[in-house]
């Protein structure tokens, strides 16, 4: 009988066990349940330093202010960058 079965199994197309839908695992799937809170946050971030950046008023600042406005916006934007990455990863595995 079990030979029955895998007889069975390897005779089914590929296609079948592929349909079925992959399930995350619990800490990968609150994780893709707060992306989109997370991205919401950073592109906030991201639009209020540009927002900052482009009143003429800010380049009257000291060169250090200025220097750490961009440099917390390179970094903004490249977290951004990551966690979009993740999301596509994560949505992938669905």
């Amino acid at each position: 009988a079990e030979k029955k079965q895998v007889l069975k199994a390897a005779n089914k197309p590929a296609g079948e066990s592929a349909a079925k839908p992959k399930k995350l695992s619990y800490k990968d799937q609150r994780e893709l349940d707060a992306l989109p809170q997370r991205l919401e946050q950073l592109e906030k971030g991201v639009d209020q330093l540009q927002a900052a950046m482009a009143d003429p008023a800010f380049y009257q600042k000291t060169p250090d202010k200025m220097a750490l406005a961009n440099d917390q916006l390179q970094s903004l934007e490249s977290e951004l960058a990551m966690a979009y990455e993740r999301w596509e990863e994560l949505e992938a595995l669905l």
